[in-house]
This record gives C-alpha cells, sequence and structure tokens, in this order.
C-alpha cells in the first residue's frame, strides 16, 4: 500500500478541477482562433520582424536571424522549424538542402505562414493557462490558482496579443514555467531543480529582454534553502546562473557571434517613438499603473491585487515574496525604457490576478470563519468564491467579446487596402507611410513605402510622379499637436490637406480597430470645404 506525503497530497488536483482547467483552456483556444485570419494578408505591427527571418532560415539554413529586437528567439527558430516541415510535407521540398522555392512561396502568399505562426503563438498563449494554476497552487493555494486562472483567460489583452506573431505569449509561457519551477526549487533544492529553472529562465529572457527580471528570483529560490550554508548556497546559486545562461545562449547563440547587428536592434528598440516617448522613468511608473494595469485589468481587480499584495507583504512567506519580487523588478525594468507601451505589463499580468484572487480567498475564509455555526456552513466557502468570481470576470468577458468582434472585421488599414483594389487605376504610383502597414506586397498599383515627412515635400511627391499619398492620422495628429517641434511635418501636412484632394479617410470605431488611415489623391485639386481651414487663396493655388 503507498502512503500519500502530505506534500504530494496537496499537489494532486481533483477531477473537478482538472475539468474546470480544461474547460478554461477551450474557452480560450475559442477566443484566440475567433480572428485568426484578421486583415491577412495584411499583418499586424512587427509580425514581419519574426516571420521573415523564420522564413530566412528556413530556406537558407543561414541561423543567424539578423535581428535581435526582442529577441523572439523563441518564436523564430520554431517557425523556421515548422515551415521547413510545411513545406517538405505539402510542396515536396528538400528534408536538409536549401530551398529557396520557400523564400517564393512565402512572397507569394505570405497568408499560410502568418497562420502558421499565429497558432504556435496561440499555443505558447494558451499553454499557459496550466502553467498559471501551477504557481498560484505553489504560491498560494488552488483556490486562489484556480480563481486566477479564470480572469486570466477573461482579460482581453493576452487574447488580442496572443493570437498574433509576437513575443508576449512566448514570454507569458516560458515565465511562468520558469516561475513554477523557480518555486519547485525553493521547496526542493535539488540540482536537477536548478538546472530547469535555469533553462527555462533562459528561453524566457530569449523571449523578451525584459523576462531577465527573473534572473534574481532564481537567484533567492536556489539560495534560501541553503542560506545558513555559504557554500552550498553559492554552489546552488552558480549551477542556477549558469544554467539560465545556457538557456539564453543555446536558443539566442547569434546574439553574441553577430554582436554588432545585436546591439544595433537593442538600440533601435529604445529609440524614441512619436506619442510613446518623453515621459520619465518615474513618469513611466506613475502611468503603468495609473494608466497601463487599470485599462488592462479592471480598477476592482487593482484594488484587489493592491490589499494581495499588503497581504504578502504581511505573510513573508518565500514563494510569494518570490511572485512579488518578479513583478517589482519587471516594472523598474520597463520603467526604464524611453517609451512605454501597455502591452508591456502584459507579462506580470498573471502575478497580478493571483494577488488580486489571494485577496477573495481571505473574504472568503473570514466570511465562512464567521458562518461555521450555519446549518451546511462548509459549502458558504466555495460559493462565495464562485460568486466572487464570477462578477470580478463579468467586465473583462464583455471586453473580450467586443475585442473579438472589432478584430474579426477589417481594420483601418484593411478597410484602406480594399478602397484602393476598388478605387485606383492599376498602376498608379502610391507613396505609402509604412505605418499603414500597406506595401508592395498588398496591392495591385506601384506602393513605394519610403515615407520621410522629416524631409518629403509636396512638390518632391509631384516631380517624382507620385499620384496618391496615404498617411497614418495618429501620426498626423501628433505632428498637428506639436507644430513648434514638428515644423516641416506640420508644414508637410498642410500642404497635403490643403493643396490636393483628401478622397478617403477610415477613422478609428469601436467596431473598427488601427489608426486612422487618410488617402491623398495629388492630381486633384481639394473640395470646397477645404477652405474653411486652409483659407481660400491657400485652397485655390
Amino acid at each position: 500500500m503507498t502512503v500519500q506525503t502530505p506534500t504530494r497530497q496537496r499537489y494532486r488536483v481533483s477531477w473537478p478541477v482538472l475539468g474546470a482547467l480544461v474547460a478554461l483552456m477551450a474557452v480560450s483556444s475559442v477566443a484566440h482562433l475567433w480572428a485568426l485570419h484578421r486583415d491577412l494578408p495584411l499583418q499586424e505591427p512587427d509580425e514581419s520582424a519574426f516571420v521573415q527571418p523564420a522564413v530566412h532560415i528556413a530556406a537558407t539554413r543561414d541561423l543567424n536571424p539578423h535581428w535581435f529586437g526582442h529577441p523572439g528567439s523563441t518564436v523564430i527558430y520554431p517557425l523556421a522549424g515548422f515551415f521547413r516541415i510545411w513545406d517538405t510535407v505539402a510542396h515536396d521540398g528538400p528534408v536538409l538542402a536549401k530551398a529557396p522555392d520557400l523564400e517564393s512561396r512565402f512572397q507569394d502568399n505570405p497568408t499560410s505562414f502568418y497562420v502558421i505562426g499565429r497558432l504556435w503563438t496561440i499555443a505558447l498563449s494558451v499553454g499557459a493557462i496550466p502553467l498559471l494554476f501551477l504557481v498560484g497552487r505553489r504560491a498560494f493555494n488552488a483556490r486562489v490558482a484556480l480563481m486566477a486562472t479564470a480572469i486570466w483567460v477573461a482579460l482581453p489583452d493576452p487574447v488580442h496579443f496572443g493570437r498574433i506573431v509576437r513575443t508576449e505569449s512566448a514570454a507569458v509561457f516560458f515565465g511562468l514555467l520558469a516561475l513554477w519551477l523557480s518555486l519547485r526549487l525553493l521547496d526542493d533544492p535539488r540540482v536537477r531543480w536548478s538546472v530547469l529553472a535555469g533553462l527555462s529562465v533562459g528561453l524566457a529572457v530569449a523571449s523578451r529582454y525584459f523576462m531577465v527580471a527573473l534572473v534574481p528570483c532564481l537567484l533567492a529560490a536556489a539560495i534560501l534553502p541553503h542560506r545558513r550554508a555559504i557554500g552550498s548556497a553559492l554552489r546552488a546559486a552558480g549551477i542556477a546562473l549558469g544554467s539560465a545562461l545556457g538557456g539564453f545562449v543555446l536558443s539566442t547563440p547569434f546574439f553574441f557571434l553577430d554582436w554588432d547587428t545585436a546591439w544595433r536592434s537593442l538600440q533601435g528598440e529604445n529609440e524614441q517613438l512619436l506619442g510613446r516617448g518623453g515621459l520619465t522613468p518615474l513618469g513611466n511608473l506613475h502611468w503603468y499603473l495609473t494608466t497601463a494595469i487599470p485599462a488592462s485589468l479592471t480598477w476592482p481587480l487593482v484594488a484587489l491585487a493592491l490589499a494581495g499584495i499588503l497581504l504578502v507583504l504581511r505573510r513573508r512567506r518565500p514563494a510569494q515574496l518570490l511572485l512579488l519580487l518578479f513583478s517589482a523588478i519587471f516594472l523598474a525594468g520597463i520603467c526604464a525604457s524611453k517609451l512605454h507601451w501597455q502591452r508591456w505589463i502584459i507579462e506580470i499580468l498573471p502575478v497580478i490576478v493571483l494577488f488580486a484572487g489571494s485577496t477573495v480567498d481571505t473574504v472568503a475564509q473570514r466570511v465562512t470563519a464567521l458562518a461555521a455555526r450555519l446549518p451546511r456552513g462548509s459549502i458558504l466557502r466555495p460559493v462565495v468564491l464562485v460568486a466572487i468570481t464570477g462578477v470580478l470576470v463579468i467586465h473583462p468577458a464583455v471586453e473580450l467579446a467586443a475585442v473579438n468582434r472589432r478584430d474579426s472585421k477589417p481594420s483601418t488599414s484593411g478597410a484602406a487596402l480594399e478602397w484602393i483594389e476598388n478605387h485606383v487605376e492599376p498602376g498608379s504610383r502610391l507613396l505609402v507611410d509604412p505605418s499603414t502597414l500597406i506595401s508592395s506586397n498588398h496591392a495591385r498599383s506601384k506602393i513605394d513605402n519610403r515615407f520621410v515627412p522629416r524631409t518629403d515635400t509636396l512638390a518632391g511627391y509631384r516631380r517624382a510622379g507620385y499620384n496618391y499619398v496615404i498617411l497614418n492620422g495618429l501620426k498626423f495628429g501628433y505632428y498637428g499637436a506639436q507644430p513648434d517641434r514638428y515644423r516641416h511635418e506640420t508644414a508637410l501636412y498642410r500642404d497635403l490637406n490643403c493643396e490636393t484632394r483628401l478622397v478617403a479617410v477610415f477613422q478609428t470605431t469601436t467596431t473598427r480597430r488601427g489608426a486612422a488611415v487618410r488617402i491623398y489623391w495629388l492630381d486633384a485639386a481639394p473640395s470646397e470645404d477645404v477652405s474653411i481651414f486652409c483659407g481660400r487663396d491657400h485652397a485655390a493655388r
């Protein structure tokens, strides 16, 4: 007869809990796949940065991606493998030799490649669900873990960014794997957990550089069990740190072999972007705490998470403090950047919802204790937990449904591309702001993406023979709001508005995502109502 130890009993998963996890993964899969083909062959921002290197690696066997912006190794290299397998099986491509036809197929029909890429990131995003449960159960308990998992599945941002070819889902997956293995190492300080936790940290950093915040957590998990023996602590820290470095080197070798390119990629990722910079580190912190995190969650969840953090500080349990340490260091890292993006906090949202779940579980425990003498008082706790979780999930779920409806329809760029196909004569020359994501791969017309508003002029466009200019309306707004700082850009946009005809505008709406796209016809005079803004003399020139 086998006797289960208390620790093993604690970490067993009951059939109802397992069924709930499977159901949550099924719901999340449907939510992710809802808008799988969104706008293709027009891809989302940054998708080409991962798909194109993967195609090049698969076709040429040159393992250097020649770009290390995220660095994205856990996306680029698996995709290269999937592309090569797909080419071999579906198109009778070579097994080991170079496959130049693969790049030709990508140029002719990129949609299939982007679909494969999105399926991989969706697999990582959905695969993070059981990992979040495992982390929550080990740091708190199964109730908190299941509650946090249910909330996480309903959050719109992880789904929205998890179904496009980017690195958020990879960073969440390998980050949660690293946290779970670090917690295992904290409870069971054996070499195998140290190595596995270190390798996972390396893969997380190979997904997104900001995940280097896991390294102090890894070291803490390795050292704390040996804090009374300095030699053992140093040995454990060395094994863990060496494994982390090994995981990064094995998955991203050309970061070191092609250091010049890697350094340029790092510098490029921290360059200020219009509307995404200008804040100090403290300004970034204020923006993340008061704008980004509440927008990705809800204010009630933020309040519950804050109370949960206070409970963690009061209890001082190492596993929970480890999660708090990761969140704090990660937040400090993104605040140090010159830029700020709401999507940058996705990697710590799983930990934040765990803190919120801990607060709810504590409240439910107190309510149950007060009602202990009532008939069937034992069922009160799960009822309270389910009821509160259901209330907390309502708003994110409604938002997720709205995001899915919006993502399943053409974006502003997709609508603009459709207009170009239907209204622009084939052979016309178009100058297109690359931030609209419209390129020569998407239209019959001759598209040029060499749009440089800092030096371009309307007269230059006409001399070059362009017929249309297609702009990002969001940039137009930023330039117009700071005319003293962007004098040349403002003058260019004013000339386009006052001396050419605005033939189409595709605005952002509640059912249409993307920045506004404005299409100007250089061969036509402005409409009569342009005089309201430009003056009749300017409009008549």
